[in-house]
């Protein structure tokens, strides 16, 4: 236990969030930005609805216009 070589390792392997905050954010801010335009389509569009969730709204429509089951695993 407490061999500096698999010390080593463990750290490089799990940086600390300090190391991690600057690509969480980056990728928080990428998801973000693409759910601006989802939405702005969805304002848009047909359906024109903000109240729901966008990915569960497009599952939900699929999931009627194609006649999937309600499941426990959907």
């Amino acid at each position: 236990m407490g061999d500096a070589a698999v010390v080593s390792q463990v750290r490089e392997l799990y940086p600390p969030s300090s190391a991690l905050h600057p690509t969480i954010e980056k990728d928080r801010r990428l998801f973000f930005d693409a759910m601006a335009k989802i939405r702005g389509a969805m304002i848009l569009g047909e359906n024109q609805n903000l109240y729901v969730e966008p990915i569960a709204w497009a599952f939900e429509w699929a999931q009627k216009y194609y006649s999937y089951a309600d499941t426990v695993s959907n």
